[in-house]
């Protein structure tokens, strides 16, 4: 079930998204600054990816790399890079695991 309704504003959306997690806030906070970003929220609030987990992606998976993390979401390719990691890395596994 995503978490965004239309009623929202885009601080109700980061709260909303981010848990409280002040490194996911940032990593959607630099998400909105890309163009279409609003729409890169939406994605993950789709792929059900909230809080710690957004920042478990964004700093173990994607270097701290907003771009990266900017094409996948663009190209739907995010769920599939995850799950490519969590085959290959026990340790991104378990982390992933348990911020999901």
């Amino acid at each position: 079930m995503t978490r965004i309704t239309l009623n929202d504003t885009i601080q109700s959306t980061v709260v909303k998204m981010s848990d409280g997690n002040p490194g996911a806030m940032t990593v959607l906070m630099k998400l909105l600054q890309k163009e279409h970003g609003i729409f890169k929220l939406l994605k993950l609030d789709t792929l059900g990816i909230y809080g710690s987990a957004i920042w478990v992606v964004y700093k173990d998976l994607l270097g701290e790399d907003i771009d990266v993390l900017d094409r996948h979401l663009a190209a739907n390719t995010l769920e599939s890079t995850i799950l490519a990691k969590c085959r290959e890395d026990e340790y991104f596994k378990r982390e992933w695991e348990m911020y999901t």
